[in-house]
């Protein structure tokens, strides 16, 4: 379910302004929803809530799917949510959250008032198209057209790659830039794909200035407009930046340091170590962590599949290729789920990447007549 899907129904009144209970069993009337926050602190700010006996509430009003998020957010060591009256959920914990100030706002769940086509809405996806007749088609059916899928996100993610090649620059400054691009947008991933991006032009200058990851990562967080005292002569303002629904580790500064410690050692791989390949230098350059392993599958193959071509090297190709091929990654479950559900079992076709892409490029696109699952499905089982 998605965090932002529940926020924009809130905003538009979409659960009624009347019918709400607290979970201590306090009937509620919501006067004024609050004013949307896109950046850092609550969802809503001065929201207002009338009880049953007319006592006015106004405060900040945070929102999430499960209550329990509210302690994965670390919000509850950041005074900026100490204004907070009402916590909104669908899916309460068994232990209320407590403000840093130490104390517990209204606890809201919206199950008893949400609609079904609502709920649909907040569901990231209803299935497979053909989930009807998966689980009779043999098992190396799906298989291949899981493979296939795998394919062709390699061949998009390299032809995306591409969009930030500088042909201007020399080889190997033109594809440390394009690596660099393509890193700081999974650093921002998902809300900050486009700031994170923007912030990373002005790191090559900065490192012709021998800068240290430590400095680099200083100077990034003032051109960011992160640093409050800074921001007004800064090219970029803290209304760049998403902070809404970040868990601690996701929010910009961490990942702007994260890029800095990138940076900083691809800068530091010469000509020749590039030669050494994809795994020797993702052993220079890439951190442990999840994060980091999506970037090498999305970022760092691609980019060395590409050196490989830009410099006829089929070593460099078959090298990146293979990696690509073999590695397991375990995508969100929602992806796998939606296999799993129809029936396909095999834990290990849907242990890549390709099945996110699947999902995405032709299952969420209905695109049944270009896949060859869906050819094999009888007409009467596809969506109309």
């Amino acid at each position: 379910m998605k965090e932002h899907k529940l926020q924009q129904l809130w905003q538009q009144l979409a659960f009624g302004r009347h019918g709400h209970r607290t979970l201590c069993g306090l009937t509620f009337m919501l006067e004024n929803p609050g004013e949307f926050n896109p950046g850092d602190g609550p969802d809503f700010r001065l929201g207002a809530i009338r009880t049953a006996d007319g006592l006015l509430l106004r405060g900040d009003i945070e929102l999430h799917v499960h209550e329990q998020q509210w302690q994965e957010h670390g919000h509850s060591t950041d005074p900026a949510y100490n204004g907070v009256v009402l916590h909104v959920f669908l899916y309460p914990s068994a232990k209320p959250v407590k403000l840093k100030s130490g104390q517990i706002p209204l606890r809201c769940s919206l199950l008893p008032v949400i609609k079904p086509e609502q709920f649909a809405d907040l569901q990231p996806g209803s299935g497979l198209p053909c989930s009807a007749s998966v689980r009779y088609l043999k098992p190396e059916i799906v298989h291949r057209q899981l493979e296939k899928a795998r394919e062709a996100y390699f061949a998009s993610r390299a032809e995306a790659l591409m969009c930030w090649w500088e042909p201007a620059l020399g080889i190997e400054q033109a594809w440390k830039q394009m690596a660099l691009r393509g890193a700081a947008s999974v650093f921002g991933l998902s809300r900050n794909r486009d700031a994170m991006v923007q912030l990373s032009g002005h790191v090559p200058g900065l490192l012709r200035q021998g800068l240290s990851a430590d400095a680099l990562q200083a100077k990034l967080l003032e051109l960011s407009g992160l640093i409050s005292e800074n921001s007004a002569s800064a090219p970029m303002k803290r209304t760049d930046w998403d902070f809404s629904g970040s868990r601690p580790g996701n929010k910009p500064r961490q990942r702007i340091g994260h890029l800095a410690v990138f940076a900083t050692r691809l800068d530091a791989l010469s000509r020749s170590d590039l030669l050494k390949g994809p795994e020797w230098c993702a052993r220079q350059v890439l951190s442990s962590g999840k994060r980091n392993e999506l970037l090498y599958l999305i970022v760092w193959l691609p980019a060395f599949y590409l050196l490989g071509s830009i410099l006829a090297s089929g070593r460099l190709q078959q090298e990146a290729w293979q990696h690509w091929k073999t590695h397991h990654y375990e995508p969100e479950p929602v992806f796998s789920q939606a296999f799993e559900a129809a029936g396909f079992k095999e834990k290990a076709s849907l242990s890549h990447l390709g099945v996110v892409h699947q999902y995405r490029s032709w299952c969420a696109q209905k695109r049944c007549g270009e896949c060859s699952i869906g050819r094999l499905v009888p007409d009467s089982s596809r969506p109309a």
